[in-house]
């Protein structure tokens, strides 16, 4: 409730990005938006209240590799400072991120994660199984990780999804990593060339592009 994620999206992609708030990409059948939460500083300190938590003890780093982190981490390094919480940015190459982030020995970093389908999404960023690996949020939450296994077991599209929607709606409430937005594919195409379909990240389904005269 802290992050200004429409800030993040103009100061970090120039507009090209899409503020998110559930915890799984909403383009997927499946993903819910029930226990979400809105920009709302004064919410997020009456929330630090509620715990007893005093924010001016609160203090990390926050790791990034690339130049849209750091204007993305400026936003919240703003915002986090608005409610009382200091934080420090720090970029560094990506093969140095993806080891420093592979293990439990930092604080908090920017990453990003494309998945084909929700379920394929869930298992890597959520799945107990994924810890050190692209879980790196290393969340434990059995229930999550066996509603998770449920479906992949299950072979009935319409119950995988039901099943699926239960799981984002737990995993909006426990938290592992803060969504902050959606990429935005832009594809410019030669007025012959039609490409009826595209894939739900924005790829092209090549197999069903044609030219016409």
């Amino acid at each position: 409730m802290a992050l200004d994620k429409d800030a993040m999206a103009i100061a970090a992609s120039d507009g090209f990005a899409i503020p998110t708030w559930a915890n799984m990409p909403e383009m997927f059948a499946g993903a819910s938006l029930e226990g979400t939460r809105s920009f709302d500083p004064d919410a997020a300190r009456a929330l630090l209240a509620e715990h007893n938590i005093d924010p001016s003890t609160i203090r990390f780093e926050i790791l990034t590799s690339n130049e849209e982190g750091i204007r993305r981490g400026a936003v919240a390094q703003s915002n986090l400072a608005d409610i009382g919480i200091e934080v420090t940015i720090a970029m560094i190459d990506l093969a140095g991120w993806l080891s420093v982030t592979a293990t439990p020995d930092y604080e908090a970093a920017w990453g990003s994660f494309t998945g084909a389908n929700l379920l394929t999404f869930f298992r890597n960023t959520t799945h107990m199984a994924s810890i050190d690996g692209p879980n790196r949020s290393r969340m434990r939450n059995e229930e999550l990780t066996a509603l998770i296994d449920e479906a992949i077991a299950i072979i009935d599209a319409p119950s995988r999804i039901a099943i699926l929607e239960e799981a984002s709606r737990m995993a909006n409430e426990h938290i592992g990593f803060v969504p902050t937005h959606l990429s935005m594919v832009i594809r410019a195409f030669n007025s012959n060339l039609v490409s009826p379909e595209n894939a739900a990240t924005g790829q092209l389904n090549l197999n069903m592009v044609y030219w016409t005269e």
